[in-house]
């Protein structure tokens, strides 16, 4: 599955899960987590298009030690612009966004599928 963060270090950002319950990359089987990788570069193509980035960065962080917050294996699709900063989580700086906002990129998105 895939959605948009509430919290989105830039707009477009997207999580990208698995339905079934696995904390993270260790406990995963193999070929689901191809398949969400999988996932995650249709989903990253289509917001770097739909927000007319630069870039994407991919993150997903195992464990208490990588800064790892929710124990489900999720991964990051963040937009990147040019000139920006390398750490998105700067969790100061988030703001939670609108609902009529996130459905307005998740449109966007959807049309770049």
């Amino acid at each position: 599955m895939a959605f948009l963060d509430i919290k989105p270090v830039n707009e477009g950002h997207t999580l990208v899960i698995s339905k079934a319950h696995y904390e993270g990359i260790f406990d995963i089987p193999g070929e689901l987590l191809g398949k969400i990788h999988q996932v995650t570069k249709t989903v990253a193509t289509a917001a770097k298009e739909a927000v007319h980035a630069d870039g994407v960065s991919i993150v997903q962080q195992n464990g208490k030690a990588a800064n790892q917050e929710v124990f489900h294996i999720h991964v990051h699709i963040i937009p990147k612009f040019t000139g920006q900063k390398t750490n998105p989580f700067n969790k100061d700086e988030l703001k939670i966004v609108d609902h009529k906002q996130l459905d307005i990129t998740a449109a966007k998105i959807k049309k770049s599928l």
